[in-house]
């Protein structure tokens, strides 16, 4: 009786949340590669720390501030659906259409990317690594679009919890392959090219699917003379009515300015002496992802998201300073015990990340009912600029960090590579480095996790009152009825 209550009113059928899990995948897939190894790859290629650091900063700042122009253009536009039967399908919907048109241009730019030839001149080798990077972030931004799909799949707050809890568990099904093949295939034969290749094609296989089978039921009527008014000073005046969103974008900077775990391949040859640990790091990394999803809607109905994400952070930082008190000596001794602190900080990270994220669409409820405007992907493309402000700080930072404790970039395509150049002496760091190297990855995290807990501290957004705006917004009460429900408490 209990479950039949729970899906009372849910409309998407089984078959098309299965496609938006591989959907999500698909884009996380292509994500995790960049982001898990593309620091270690500039340092491979030559790029000293200074210059990858600097032109890092130049084109995430942009990558950043065109999020927020696309969510813009998301809001402000809609596609027309086409005469053809083949236009009518790559037009179809609000979110979609983009994810469709966009997502190619991904698994390229990944190519170019990580495809750079260490025989050209250094200004070439920037040059291809921006390109490659424009191509992917473009791509990628038009995912975002994505992200925001629960909301026009269905009107039901708790199917939509559903779709965003198991489109996380599809983020970690993209992930895992790369966190899990992707350092045995760097490491061996494949190299980063090769690796770059093989995981664009699973990105394009996993896009495919949400492509053809995703149905948008959910979609607003477009009113083109509302919108033909609509401007960025409107759009900035809408987000103005929810203060609550300003203080958790800034506990995500917080939290993400500091959170540099793009080194487990270092750490583990480097600290440890063996790459391949880097695979069980790896595998530690995205446990979590696969072991957690079940419960998110199970945790998400008896916790506000954003006192999930409250104690999560504070749990990260109790665990860090722990890990910093014992310190990198003590853990080579002592695998077991590292691995275990590992799995609680990856463990407190995704709990943080699917928190902060699924609470986004709930976000756009609360802005489109106290604003009056239908700015969902304005919010999301916001929380993106957020998250790639950071990532382009984060990186380039822990880059001129390491640069400052006397790092020194090699050119080598794999680790067997490297290990062939340390025995010539070629490439070896300092112990100065190495602390560098674990300050980076272990102790500066522990900031911004612990400012994020308490930055979470002062939002207030409860589970029961989104519901209410959404039943507000759908038009099933009037806006007074929802104020007063809200006043008794729901």
């Amino acid at each position: 009786m209990a479950k039949k209550t729970l899906k009372e009113g849910w409309i998407v059928p089984g078959r098309e949340k299965l496609a938006a899990i591989f959907g999500a995948g698909s884009y996380q897939a292509m994500n995790t590669f960049v982001t898990s190894f593309l620091a270690v790859y500039l340092l491979m290629v030559g790029i000293s720390p200074a210059i990858a650091a600097a032109v890092l900063l130049i084109i995430r700042a942009w990558d950043a501030i065109n999020d927020v122009i696309f969510g813009y253009l998301v809001d402000k536009y809609r596609f027309k659906e086409g005469k053809s039967s083949f236009t009518k399908w790559l037009f179809s919907g609000r979110y979609m259409p983009w994810f469709r048109i966009l997502f190619l241009i991904i698994p390229i730019g990944t190519v170019v990317m990580f495809s750079i030839n260490t025989g050209w001149p250094l200004w070439l080798r920037v040059v291809q690594y921006v390109l490659g990077y424009i191509l992917f972030d473009l791509g990628y931004t038009a995912s975002g679009a994505y992200v925001l799909l629960p909301i026009s799949m269905t009107n039901n707050y708790q199917e939509r919890n559903f779709i965003l809890a198991w489109n996380g568990l599809g983020q970690g099904i993209g992930s895992l392959p790369v966190v899990f093949l992707g350092t045995m295939f760097i490491a061996g034969s494949f190299g980063y090219t090769g690796s770059a290749v093989v995981f664009s094609i699973l990105g394009l296989v996993l896009a495919l699917i949400p492509a053809l089978f995703v149905k948008e039921r959910n979609v607003a009527e477009y009113d083109e003379n509302a919108m033909r008014n609509y401007s960025i000073k409107e759009m900035f005046i809408a987000l103005k009515q929810v203060p609550e969103l300003f203080i958790i974008f800034l506990g995500a900077l917080l939290w993400g300015i500091f959170y540099a775990r793009g080194y487990n391949l270092f750490v583990a040859y480097y600290i440890f002496n063996d790459a391949n640990i880097s695979i069980v790091l790896s595998l530690v990394g995205i446990i979590p992802s696969i072991c957690i999803i079940p419960f998110l809607p199970v945790i998400f109905k008896h916790m506000d998201k954003i006192a999930v994400a409250r104690l999560v952070c504070a749990i990260f930082a109790i665990c860090g300073i722990i890990m910093c008190i014992l310190g990198p000596g003590f853990f080579v001794g002592n695998l077991p015990l590292f691995y275990f602190l590992f799995l609680i900080q990856n463990t407190a990270y995704v709990l943080t990340m699917f928190s902060l994220s699924q609470l986004m669409p709930d976000m756009a409820e609360v802005v489109k009912c106290r604003s009056g405007k239908d700015v969902a992907g304005v919010v999301s493309s916001t929380y993106a600029f957020v998250n790639k402000l950071v990532g382009s700080l984060v990186t380039s930072v822990s880059l001129l960090i390491l640069g400052a404790y006397g790092w020194v970039a090699v050119e080598a395509n794999s680790f067997d590579e490297l290990a062939g150049l340390n025995a010539q002496g070629i490439g070896l760091q300092t112990e100065r480095a190495l602390e560098g190297l674990w300050n980076v990855s272990f102790f500066i995290p522990n900031i911004g996790f612990a400012l994020a807990a308490i930055t979470f501290c002062f939002v207030k957004i409860k589970r029961k009152n989104v519901a209410i705006y959404m039943r507000v917004n759908s038009g099933e009460i009037t806006k007074e009825e929802g104020d007063e429900l809200i006043a008794k408490g729901g």
